[in-house]
């Protein structure tokens, strides 16, 4: 079992390498151009760029119906099959912050109501904005039993939940089976 510092580079690591490949490959940057056409999605910030295209990599499929994760696989076989596993289960929920940890968040998944001791991919100092009873909609992973805060899109203050449950409903018709994942008794 790794240890958490090498589970937490292996991750950043194998992210890096995805966003890399997907920018310089070129079946995979054409797809990526034709997806952006296809969805009417107009760019106009650097960061609107690494949303869109980490979402393309980790959600979406190619126009021959290859998920892009597994063409990646297939291109770099050498690649941490644990880690490509968690980022193909990764999934967009709205969960809400009950305790904050030393080194990570305690929150419940309001799409399926479960308790999970959330880690993030930086130190916690970096999001202090985010307090208790907070919301925030997030892309987790788990690998080994622990989860993993791979991205934070948006912070609700607790007394925004309306705009907590909207966006988690929002999620559920995008990931449907987060209803059910991790959470045994649903």
């Amino acid at each position: 079992m790794a240890t958490l510092v090498e589970t937490l580079n292996s991750i950043s690591s194998n992210m890096d390498a995805l966003i890399d490949f997907a920018v310089s490959d070129e079946t995979l940057s054409k797809d990526f151009e034709e997806f952006l056409i296809k969805n009417e999605i107009k760019i106009e910030r650097q960061n609107e760029l690494n949303d869109c295209l980490i979402n393309y990599i980790l959600d979406e499929k190619m126009q021959d119906n290859t998920r892009v994760l597994d063409y990646f696989a297939q291109k770099n076989p050498e690649s941490d099959k644990k880690v490509l596993a968690a980022f193909k289960k990764s999934f967009k929920s709205v969960f809400r912050v009950n305790k904050i940890l030393k080194n990570a968040y305690n929150c419940t998944c309001l799409a399926n109501e479960k308790d999970f001791e959330l880690i993030p991919l930086v130190k916690m100092t970096n999001l202090r904005g985010i307090g208790l009873y907070d919301f925030m909609k997030a892309r987790i992973i788990e690998i080994e039993g622990v989860f993993y805060l791979l991205e934070i899109f948006d912070c609700f203050g607790q007394f925004r939940e309306y705009f907590a449950n909207v966006e988690t409903v929002k999620c559920l018709v995008q990931y449907p089976e987060s209803q059910t994942m991790y959470n045994d008794e649903k």
